[in-house]
């Protein structure tokens, strides 16, 4: 796992030049509008929780191995789809690679705790603020790389626009760019699929 430092300083929670109520219903966050401070330096993962990670986390504690589960669209429904992580032999590279998920809050805290504890030094979960601020990187941005939406190049929960509502955020996009989605960045919505992205499948921020 590779981590990189972000350093101490402020910036405006959410979209910027938006009045705080607004901000906030925007959002769902209590906190958007206000300019925080980040008092200290901290550490923060440049990808997600890999499944290796978390598998070697099962074996060493043995907790419980999450299922991986898909949406079901059509059935409004969540469906396993894949064998718990064991079962799987040999294991192939790219599931190895792929994000964790399927895991609650208290599984994240037992695997910082546990991770803690093997390395000798302080793990925890990244506060709300800390994500933001580490995720921007000194953006003001929207979309910290860009300024508006593109389907194209950013992660999102997505498929085809008559399924939006139902997606869940699970979900990520990865769709393709052609030269028609170029000129109508709508059709690349009929084209994209949904599955899980690999990780540092995106470009990293400012901060790395």
């Amino acid at each position: 796992m590779v981590f990189r430092q972000a350093a101490a300083g402020e910036y405006t929670v959410g979209p910027r030049g938006m009045e705080k109520r607004a901000a906030v219903f925007d959002t769902g966050n209590p906190a958007a509008g206000e300019t925080v401070k980040i008092d200290k330096p901290f550490w923060l993962c440049t990808h997600e929780v890999r499944i290796k990670d978390y598998a070697a986390f099962c074996k060493a504690t043995q907790r419980p191995e999450p299922v991986g589960e898909s949406y079901d669209v059509k059935a409004c429904r969540w469906k396993k789809d894949f064998k718990p992580l064991s079962q799987q032999t040999p294991m192939p590279e790219a599931l190895l690679a792929q994000p964790v998920t399927c895991v609650g809050y208290d599984d994240a805290v037992a695997f910082c705790e546990w991770l803690s504890k093997k390395e000798g030094r302080k793990y925890r979960l990244p506060t709300e603020i800390e994500w933001e601020y580490a995720a921007r990187a000194g953006s003001d941005k929207p979309y910290v790389l860009l300024d508006r939406f593109d389907i194209r190049k950013i992660n999102g929960n997505l498929g085809e626009a008559k399924l939006l509502p139902a997606n869940p955020e699970e979900l990520l996009l990865d769709a393709e760019s052609t030269a028609k989605d170029d000129a109508d960045p709508a059709a690349a919505l009929g084209m994209a699929k949904s599955e899980k992205a690999m990780l540092s499948k995106y470009p990293p921020n400012a901060w790395g």
